[in-house]
Order: structure tokens, then sequence, then C-alpha cells
């Protein structure tokens, strides 16, 4: 019987470290309520570094797209101003004199002007034809140079008589 009894506590010692886990370093970490205070601790402050790096970010790219606006508005105003320029310098009023002066050029008045068109066909024998009375046409107003020659004892000649 008392081997029975020192079989039974060998058996009830051998299930014990069988079904027991080995006691170590990370069992006890494991086992121990500090672990789990740790580590909400440590999911806290990593979303507190998150939060403060985005805020960051996002105050940078702000800032960045301040910036970005208002150059967008100084080119905006430049382009204003260059559009008025262009318009201004562009006047007939302006360009008017200055052709005249600069290139002897003189303004046509708008009966003497004539356009060429042609029609949506193709060119061809139409197409010619109908260049041709155009170029006829605007050389019938044409102005036309002639030239004579008189001797000058029959201009005075003729006076005197």
């Amino acid at each position: 019987m008392a081997s029975n009894m020192l079989n039974s506590g060998v058996l009830k010692a051998l299930r014990r470290n069988v079904t027991q886990p080995k006691s170590g370093p990370v069992r006890r970490l494991v086992a121990s309520r500090s672990l789990t205070a740790s580590f909400v601790l440590a999911l806290v402050l990593v979303g507190a570094c998150l939060y403060i790096w985005q805020r960051v970010v996002a105050l940078d790219l702000m800032e960045e797209v301040s910036q970005l606006e208002e150059t967008n508005r100084t080119r905006r105003n430049a382009l204003l101003k260059v559009e008025s320029d262009v318009a201004e310098l562009s006047r007939f009023g302006r360009i008017g004199p200055l052709a005249e002066e600069r290139f002897g050029l003189k303004q046509v008045m708008p009966e003497r002007l004539y356009a060429v068109r042609f029609g949506e066909e193709s060119p061809g024998e139409k197409g010619i034809r109908q260049m041709w009375s155009t170029l006829r046409h605007s050389f019938k107003d044409a102005p036309s140079i002639s030239t004579t020659t008189a001797v000058a004892d029959d201009l005075f000649d003729e006076q005197g008589k």
C-alpha cells in the first residue's frame, strides 16, 4: 500500500507536470495582469503618436495649399493685367496711326474689300471659275497707272493759241 501511495503521488506529480505549462519569464508575463495594462498603454501611445504625426503632416499640407493658392491668385492677377494690356494695345485707334506712320499703310474702304471664298465642293473646274471671277471682279476696281507722252512745245503752243 505504501508503494501504491508512492506510485499515486508520482503519477499526480507527473500529471501536474504534463498538464501545467513550464513556468518561464514569458509564461509569467502572459499570466500577469500587468501585461494587459502595458499592452493597452502601448496602443494608446502608438495612437497618440499617429494622431500627432497626422496633425503635423496635415498642417504642413494646409500651409503648402495656402501658398499655392496665393501663387495661383498672383498669376491670375498678372494674366488679367496682361490681357487688359493686350486689349489696350490692340485697339484700332492705336494700330491705325502706327500702320500709317511706320509702314505707309492706308485704311481700305469696306466697299473696296473683296473676299475670296470657296464652297465646300472640291476644287475643280467650278472652283477655278469662281476664283477667276473673283479676281476679275477685284481687278475691275483696282487703280491703274497709265503713262502718256507729250512734247513740251505742243503743250505751250496750244496754250498760246
